[in-house]
């Protein structure tokens, strides 16, 4: 009789015991879960960020290029590229648009 209360004690330890490890081990699981959730909205967040400094780059070499002359390091498109008639008011269309070069003469001071 001794013997099956020691038994039984052991047996509901051991129950506890699992059920602790279970709950445990769920826990792990859970936080891993959201540790692994958040690095994915960082990595993210982060390249978001990094998208915005390369067109922050961008438009600054842009500004630069106007104030300093330069050429830029990155061409900029031409929106105009594939005008193919220019249509005027009249309504007349002119098949071959003709540039007039602009000439700009220097003032002598």
């Amino acid at each position: 009789m001794l013997m099956s209360k020691f038994t039984t004690s052991n047996d509901s330890k051991a129950k506890v015991c699992e059920d602790l490890v279970k709950q445990l081990s769920n826990k792990i699981v859970q936080v891993h879960n959201q540790s692994v959730q958040y690095q994915q909205k960082i990595d993210t967040r982060l390249q978001n960020i990094n998208n915005q400094i390369g067109t922050i780059c961008t438009s600054l070499s842009n500004i630069e290029t106007q104030l300093v002359g330069k050429l830029p390091s990155q061409p900029i498109p031409n929106t105009n590229e594939n005008v193919k008639a220019v249509t005027l008011r009249s309504g007349k269309e002119l098949v071959s648009p003709k540039v007039k070069s602009r000439r700009v003469e220097k003032e002598v001071e």
